[in-house]
């Protein structure tokens, strides 16, 4: 089944798997209406692959989603939703890093469509686009509805399921075949993603980011691998 729309060039063809929830996005995002849609998995899911999708759909903030963690303020998010007042819609992710600030200024965006700057003297409530989508990523469901039980239910919730061996590796093979990850030959960019599977490297943004790094040569990304796993987190 073909997942694209023709009208604006979205396409979720080379996310592998997903059917459902890559046809509740293509919905979502194709529709006339305002929608707010909440990707809920770990960093080891197609979550992000999809968000930068969408971000690249909307055009906004250049293509790449706004990660929210805990140095983004209540003022600074205010000041970001009102440079996009108009955009047809915003794209987020780790939403769950938030602070609980953050979040109720973010709960106001999304309910409302609209954001108020308080200062001592008056306040100022601006309108954003009343058509406005929100697509935004959680790691965790439970600590955003810790920390905003509000704000997680103005959303349709989508689960997203960590990836499993066989589609890890067929996600990676394709991802590091391309140009701009690696270029890749199809046997080695097997043999990187089986390896880094294999070697609990699954994160798939850290994967890219490597195979970037070592253009076209799988033994030094191996390698890297190799050293990643020796050293300790800390």
């Amino acid at each position: 089944m073909r997942l694209f729309s023709k009208e604006r060039g979205l396409s979720l063809d080379d996310i592998l798997g997903l059917e459902e929830v890559k046809d509740v996005i293509i919905n979502a995002a194709t529709s006339p209406h305002p929608v707010a849609v909440l990707l809920v998995g770990p960093p080891q899911s197609a979550k992000t692959l999809i968000l930068e999708k969408l971000a690249s759909f909307f055009n906004f903030n250049g293509g790449v989603p706004f990660t929210f963690d805990d140095r983004v303020t209540p003022v600074g998010l205010a000041r970001l939703l009102f440079s996009h007042r108009n955009s047809e819609a915003m794209v987020f992710d780790e939403i769950d890093k938030a602070k609980r600030a953050v979040l109720a200024v973010f709960n106001e965006a999304v309910e409302s469509r609209r954001i108020t700057f308080l200062n001592a003297r008056f306040s100022n409530v601006v309108k954003l686009n009343e058509n406005m989508k929100f697509f935004c990523g959680s790691n965790s469901e439970r600590i955003l509805e810790l920390k905003a039980s509000a704000t997680l239910s103005r959303f349709l919730r989508v689960r997203i399921p960590p990836y499993e061996r066989d589609l890890f590796v067929k996600v990676m093979t394709t991802l590091l075949a391309r140009k701009e990850y690696g270029a890749f030959t199809p046997s080695d960019a097997k043999r990187i993603a089986e390896f880094a599977w294999d070697n609990g490297f699954r994160d798939i943004r850290q994967l890219r980011e490597l195979g970037k790094v070592y253009h076209r040569r799988p033994d030094k990304v191996m390698k890297f691998i190799e050293y990643n796993k020796s050293i300790p987190r800390r």
